[in-house]
């Protein structure tokens, strides 16, 4: 079958249930998933204390709060019926890096919604390590229909 000859067997309902489709697999694969791409991320981590541990925290920092965001993607695609949304980190602001965390330490992260304004969430985050606590930040999520145009 030439191009297009198959260009023109594609109709637009095939289009969208192709579409369809791949949202549901992806639906099916994403709430179990980002735990581990979090894990993965933060253990790059461990690579930047070795390479350059005079600056690694940065690296770190930037990491932990896409982890955030990933952590948060994933909890709320766990709500019945929000599937089909996703949050876009829209700003980051107050990073506070308080204490040092080294290979071995079990760190906990806490996320706290603030408000929402619009289709804005504005939320804040820490991170400690035992009772220290080892970084702070505030953060805004925007929540957008995939598709669906601005």
């Amino acid at each position: 079958m030439s191009d297009l000859q198959s260009a023109k067997a594609w109709t637009a309902e095939l289009e969208a249930a192709f579409i369809q489709s791949r949202k549901e697999g992806l639906a099916a694969v994403n709430p179990n998933t980002f735990w581990s791409v979090a894990l993965i991320l933060l253990s790059f981590s461990a690579w930047d204390y070795f390479v350059d541990p005079a600056r690694w925290r940065v690296a770190f920092g930037i990491r932990l709060v896409a982890v955030l965001v990933i952590i948060a993607t994933g909890l709320f695609q766990k709500l019945p019926g929000k599937l089909t949304w996703l949050p876009l980190l829209a700003k980051i602001s107050d990073v506070r890096f308080r204490n040092p965390v080294f290979p071995g330490e079990t760190v906990t992260i806490e996320v706290k919604k603030k408000e929402v304004l619009g289709g804005f969430t504005m939320m804040s985050g820490n991170i400690k390590s035992g009772d220290k606590r080892v970084l702070t930040v505030e953060f805004a999520v925007a929540w957008k229909v995939p598709g669906a145009t601005p």
